[in-house]
């Protein structure tokens, strides 16, 4: 199921590059960021340290709209108490193959530099999951991370030649465990580099 998913955002990016030809870019990002959870059933949470890495394409649809596919691995998650239990604190860690359908929007077009806006949806599947509680009880409200997550992003990108450089803020629409509405969060910081 996960190598069919790889394949498949694989294919997405690739083939943007097919469709796109002379008007397109593929290269290769990661950065760091923050996560955490945001919800009525979240507490008292801290960020985690998250990290992003992987492979985009961008092709020109016309004048200075984009259409930029992605795929990502990312690393969500958070530290903190959660209303369930709230003696409880807990260290949680999932790791996402994320694939952003991104629209760019370029406002500064010049030559070796462009600033533009990101924005689009972003879908999850988890790949792995930890947790660690300091109590020794069980996982997070008692079940696992849900396998697919559904978010929004939202960004700034700046092009130096073949350099890229994005900040973005990831808001999760769709709840990331079962019988809550603790949602993902995280802004990060990237940089890419296109061939």
């Amino acid at each position: 199921m996960r190598i069919t998913l790889l394949t498949l955002a694989i294919g997405i990016v690739l083939s943007s590059v097919a469709i796109g030809q002379s008007n397109s870019q593929l290269g290769v990002k990661a950065g760091v960021g923050f996560a955490d959870y945001y919800g009525s059933m979240v507490d008292d949470v801290d960020n985690i340290t998250s990290f992003t890495a992987g492979v985009y394409s961008s092709y020109n649809l016309f004048g200075s709209l984009h259409l930029q596919p992605e795929a990502l691995f990312v690393l969500k998650g958070a530290n903190g108490n959660f209303k369930l239990d709230p003696d409880r604190y807990e260290k949680i860690n999932v790791g996402y193959l994320q694939i952003p359908l991104l629209a760019k929007y370029l406002v500064v077009e010049g030559e070796g530099l462009s600033a533009g806006l990101l924005v689009g949806p972003a879908f999850s599947f988890k790949l792995f999951e930890n947790s660690t509680v300091t109590e020794g009880q069980i996982n997070l409200f008692e079940t696992e991370a849900k396998s697919q997550e559904l978010s929004m992003l939202g960004g700034v990108t700046v092009e130096i030649d073949r350099i890229t450089v994005d900040l973005r803020f990831d808001l999760g629409l769709s709840d990331a465990f079962d019988r809550t509405n603790a949602r993902n969060r995280v802004v990060s910081a990237m940089i890419g580099y296109s061939f």
